[in-house]
């Protein structure tokens, strides 16, 4: 199983931070390489939300559906995605952090298909290239928040 756990200060409150992290339709917004999003639930952003998104990575482009497993505004939310062989949980944190806010963006990921299990050996391979991606989703989070963009 692999796991990446990475963090960011953002100079904005918990309730507007968890507002945009939260918001998975416009993260096309906010994210450049989110193609874009399609909510396939109606309703509002809640535990059993579902949705496809399409990113671009690379020249290619990577389709995934995920659902929302957990919901605790303004705090925090888990989604799960069925990817490629592997069970993939996806958690967005929002704490407190003097005037501001800590986001952290936790994934862990877990073969399930034959072809996931034979891929273990090498996933050490593809965890720079997944903390890359994450990282860079905190950092066009942070820019995005600190912009202004979400008010």
């Amino acid at each position: 199983m692999g796991s990446i756990n990475l963090s960011i200060s953002i100079d904005a409150t918990p309730e507007v931070v968890f507002a945009v992290v939260s918001d998975v339709e416009n993260s096309p917004e906010r994210i450049d390489w989110f193609e874009k999003v399609e909510l396939l639930t109606e309703g509002p952003v809640d535990v059993g939300t579902k949705w496809r998104e399409t990113r671009r990575m690379n020249k290619n482009h990577s389709v995934e559906e995920w659902e929302m497993t957990a919901f605790e505004s303004p705090s925090y939310f888990s989604a799960y995605c069925d990817s490629q062989g592997y069970d993939v949980e996806s958690t967005r944190r929002v704490d407190p952090e003097g005037d501001g806010s800590r986001l952290t963006l936790a994934m862990t990921t877990k073969p399930r298909t034959l072809f996931g299990k034979l891929m273990t050996p090498v996933e050490w391979l593809m965890s720079g290239m997944m903390k890359s991606i994450v990282r860079k989703d905190l950092e066009s989070t942070k820019a995005y928040i600190e912009q202004g963009s979400s008010t």
